[in-house]
């Protein structure tokens, strides 16, 4: 299975962008190429987002559950 998923490299460390759909310890090999002119990645704007979205969905479980 091939896919194309876009990533952060920083610190060392590549960081995909999106999920990936293989199973924990699977060995791949990765051809890299770089994106330019993309726009840096505001971490804490983007970690919020995500917070938020836990915490709606959180709180439709409770509602869904309490119906």
């Amino acid at each position: 299975m091939t896919q194309t998923v876009k990533a952060r490299f920083a610190n060392g460390v590549l960081t995909p962008l999106e999920a990936i759909d293989l199973p924990e310890g699977a060995l791949v090999t990765l051809d890299i190429g770089e994106i330019y002119g993309a726009e840096p990645v505001n971490y804490n704007r983007l970690n919020d987002e995500l917070m938020d979205e836990e915490y709606f969905e959180k709180e439709r479980r409770i509602r869904e559950r309490s119906a």
